[in-house]
């Protein structure tokens, strides 16, 4: 009985903010309105849940230039997301990180995504690939950039990416801490592809990852 317990009501009684967030359905099968006109779509696997021991539904995300479906199984305090895939445009990455100085033009195809995260730690691996396109920053200047490709792998010092030309050359890496703060260090081969980035050397940038959503 409990999969068919609306879900805006299941969220209140766990406590759980909603925010600009609008939840509609049941556990089993619903949707969430995200900022941005994204949506949010699950439907529950009813014996993997049980199983396992977990939540598990197969979920799709969609919105301005953006596809993206995988599968996420929910334990107490546990997130895990298997082979998430698609595209996503760059007001996804605008809803989810608001400050970001810069808008794009170029969508990108995401090759694989898998990752766990808890109140105390968290893993990601990933591909993705973006064709070229432009880049604008608020004060009207205009970049160009190349395909890219970035990969996305966990180790000690955190959740690490790396982020390539078509011909390997490395324009950035970038790090999130165990201690939730981003590091970025930018090629100067990347810096000139960033409007309003010096490009006389490597740039590095470190921030708390708070920063990003306030």
């Amino acid at each position: 009985m409990a999969a068919t317990v609306p879900a805006p009501y299941m969220a209140a009684q766990l406590g759980l903010a909603q925010g600009s967030v609008s939840l509609g359905g049941t556990i089993r099968e619903g949707q969430a309105q995200l900022p941005g006109d994204h949506r949010l779509l699950w439907k529950m696997r009813n014996w993997q849940s049980i199983r396992q021991l977990a939540f598990v539904a197969d979920v799709t995300l969609t919105g301005p230039g953006a596809n993206l479906s995988g599968r996420i199984a929910l334990r107490p305090n546990r997130v895990t997301l298997f082979e998430l895939s698609g595209t996503a445009g760059w007001p996804l990455v605008k809803a989810v990180l608001p400050n970001v100085p810069f808008d794009c033009a170029a969508m990108a195809t995401l090759l694989q995504a898998s990752g766990t995260a808890t109140r105390s730690d968290r893993a990601l691996t990933a591909q993705a690939s973006v064709p070229e396109g432009l880049c604008t920053r608020t004060s009207g200047e205009a970049v160009s950039h190349p395909a890219l490709l970035l990969n996305v792998a966990t180790g000690e010092a955190g959740i690490l990416g790396r982020l390539t030309d078509a011909g390997g050359n490395e324009l950035a890496r970038l790090a999130l801490t165990p201690d939730d703060r981003v590091r970025i260090t930018v090629a100067q081969a990347g810096a000139r592809l960033m409007p309003g980035m010096p490009a006389s050397s490597d740039s590095q940038i470190d921030v708390p990852l708070a920063l990003l959503f306030d």
